[in-house]
């Protein structure tokens, strides 16, 4: 999903990229998280259920290879600062989706298969966008 916001960004004659990037727990993964280069700085919560490492024959928990990467984004989150940009993501991102499903009744897809799926969001994005630039240039106006 970065590579492509990225190309957009670059298609569309923006040199710099997002500083910051807060995604939901479902991002959650070891290669989201460690492995991509040139990363902005990331708010992914990691997931609260699944297991914590590989049980032992004793019993107990063994050691995850994500512990530390959990333990970090963690802190990271729970920090004054963490907790402020992660905050603005309720603000920006959260209510695009409800409009889409509420207003547009993109609850549901009408056509089955991914790519009629994808074809179909992409249309409600579409329109979501353009009402958003027609309603600003109709506050402009009048």
């Amino acid at each position: 999903m970065l590579a492509a916001i990225r190309t957009t960004l670059t298609s569309a004659g923006i040199a710099a990229g997002p500083q910051r990037l807060a995604a939901d727990s479902g991002y959650w993964s070891i290669a989201n998280v460690s492995a991509i280069p040139n990363t902005p700085e990331l708010l992914i919560p990691p997931a609260r259920h699944g297991r914590h490492g590989k049980p032992r024959k004793d019993g107990k928990p063994s050691e995850s290879k994500s512990d530390s990467l959990r333990a970090a984004m963690l802190a990271r989150l729970d920090s004054e600062q963490g907790k402020a940009h992660y905050a603005q993501r309720s603000r920006t991102i959260e209510p695009v989706f409800g409009q889409v499903k509420t207003v547009q009744g993109g609850g549901r897809f009408m056509r089955r298969g991914l790519r009629a799926c994808q074809a179909e969001w992409k249309l409600l994005c579409g329109t979501h966008n353009l009402l958003k630039l027609w309603r600003t240039t109709m506050t402009a106006t009048s």
